[in-house]
């Protein structure tokens, strides 16, 4: 199975929102091929194209900084406005991004918030030491 399909949605490998900030639905998902990875935001734009923009990814496998199992991973969508929360090694983190932002967990590893600053995706990391 694909990561906890228990958890906030029944498609844990895409989340829906705006996170362009254009007030169109955007689309995020994790994409796999054979020998990697990819987390790929499609934006939609007025005329309802969507250009992908690769956020991150890597290589799956068990050497190095592979991803043993990329199943593992889950997307979810934090709405931007609201305050987001999180406690990582003793220090809590608060966040308020305009636009909505994407929360990319692996199981039993970090959590990833994901969001539009400019024209590039950032990121904070936390559950890592």
């Amino acid at each position: 199975p694909w990561a906890d399909t228990s958890s906030r949605q029944s498609m844990p490998y895409a989340v829906s929102g705006d996170f362009d900030g254009n007030g169109l639905t955007d689309i995020a998902a994790v994409l796999l091929s054979d020998s990697e990875w990819k987390l790929v935001v499609f934006e939609q734009n007025a005329a309802s194209n969507y250009r992908p923009m690769i956020v991150t990814g890597g290589p799956i496998g068990s050497s190095g900084k592979a991803m043993e199992d990329p199943h593992r991973l889950s997307l979810a969508l934090d709405k931007g406005g609201e305050e987001w929360t999180t406690t990582s090694l003793g220090k809590t983190f608060k966040y308020k991004f305009p636009v909505d932002a994407i929360e990319l967990t692996e199981i039993d590893g970090p959590l990833w918030l994901i969001h539009r600053s400019g024209d590039e995706y950032k990121y904070e990391v936390f559950g890592y030491e």
